[in-house]
């Protein structure tokens, strides 16, 4: 009883304290030791929810395309873009949206589940509740393909003025959408394969296992 009692009065001093010094401006980052607790556990968590969801084929021309559609949109603003920086917004969060053309820190399957389900106060939202597992599965494509890719290679995949993107109910519309290329044939999609046979090649390409 006693130490149940002592437990409880040690448990009550840290709250305490935690109640009149804990900071909470995004302008002033955790000390070093809490940032990095903070980011293992958000780590092992993502890992241990996605551990079950089996990826499918993410190499399809079409696919990535649609992707790069739902990232203009939703994730270019946060995430930046090869010769792309992130906007005002994104450079104020904390902790500061990972750019994601220079990191490969998730597998395919982890990609999906964050992307669905987002991660509490960290600016990250889930968009499981607004877009089908097709259109979050085109995403996690497209992004695939950013580690790597050149700022020319990037801009024939970007919205051209004026156009526009349906993200209703149900589901992307591409609107006529070009992606900024003057011809209506090009393939930006197929044109980045190319470039990076090494991270979408049919033989070396092991969605398990990627790390940053």
């Amino acid at each position: 009883m006693k130490g149940a009692i002592a437990v409880l009065v040690i448990l009550g001093l840290v709250l305490g304290t935690a109640w009149w010094t804990v900071d909470v401006a995004a302008t002033r980052p955790h000390p070093a030791i809490v940032e990095e607790l903070l980011h293992e556990t958000m780590e092992h968590a993502v890992r241990r929810s996605a551990a079950a969801i089996v990826a499918p084929p993410l190499d399809e021309a079409a696919l990535v395309t649609d992707g790069a559609d739902h990232y203009f949109a939703m994730c270019e603003g946060c995430h930046a873009g090869p010769g792309v920086e992130p906007s005002e917004l994104a450079q104020g969060l904390y902790p500061p949206p990972p750019p994601l053309h220079e990191e490969e820190e998730w597998s395919d399957a982890e990609l999906f589940w964050i992307t669905k389900h987002g991660i509490k106060a960290s600016g990250m939202p889930g968009y499981g509740p607004t877009h089908s597992d097709e259109a979050l599965w085109a995403i996690v494509a497209f992004v695939r393909t950013l580690p790597g890719m050149t700022p020319a290679a990037y801009e024939p995949f970007r919205p051209a003025a004026g156009s526009g993107h349906d993200h209703g109910a149900h589901g992307h519309a591409h609107g006529g959408h070009e992606h900024g290329s003057s011809d209506p044939g090009a393939d930006p999609a197929g044109a980045v394969a190319d470039e990076h046979d090494h991270h979408h090649g049919h033989d070396d390409h092991d969605h398990g296992e990627h790390a940053h």
